[in-house]
């Protein structure tokens, strides 16, 4: 595999303190090479080093790239939407 969380931008580290200000819920398919899970899963840590104790990753074991399509038709991403408050820390 190549690449790592720096691919996705050169400022990287900025982008993860911002990001640890806000919740993050990110989705991967433990399957998929165009995305490798591994690259979401090293962004999560990241925030989480970064002091953003909202983000969380939930990666599908069967699926690929499209894990998208179990995403969108799961209560859980939209139960944890919608209970998310402004300044929260959960």
């Amino acid at each position: 595999m190549s690449g790592g969380p720096k691919d996705v931008t050169p400022r990287f580290e900025r982008w993860v303190r911002n990001l640890a200000k806000v919740p993050v819920f990110a989705f991967a398919g433990a399957k998929d090479r165009v995305v490798p899970a591994e690259r979401s899963q090293r962004v999560i840590a990241a925030i989480r080093k970064a002091g953003g104790k909202r983000a969380r990753i939930k990666v599908y074991p069967d699926e690929g790239h499209n894990a998208r399509r179990l995403v969108y038709t799961t209560a859980e991403l939209y139960d944890w939407m919608f209970s998310q408050k402004r300044g929260g820390d959960e």
